[in-house]
């Protein structure tokens, strides 16, 4: 089993500290982690704001500070309403 630090834990959601994925990995690294879950929504991996160019970038620094990324989380309670604040619901409609 590895070791993984989720980046949710850094998305300022509850308000601890906002990083972007690449801080996120770099401060992963620093904590000794090898491996990271990215979180599949804003402010993270949002189906509308990230593009090859962001996907690109990301993996470039995961590989620079040798850091896996091992899991995506999906955000896919799709019998879910407005109680399932979790699921970007709005973002998989614009984006589809």
């Amino acid at each position: 089993m590895t070791p993984t630090l989720f980046s949710v834990s850094y998305a300022g959601l509850w308000g601890q500290h906002q990083l972007d994925p690449e801080a996120f990995i770099e401060k992963t690294a620093a904590l000794g982690y090898s491996a990271v879950e990215l979180m599949g929504k804003r402010p993270h991996l949002s189906l509308l704001d990230t593009d090859e160019a962001a996907l690109d970038k990301i993996k470039t620094c995961a590989s620079a500070h040798q850091v896996e990324i091992a899991t995506i989380a999906g955000y896919t309670n799709f019998t879910g309403g407005k109680s399932a604040s979790e699921v970007p619901f709005v973002e998989m409609q614009i984006a589809y």
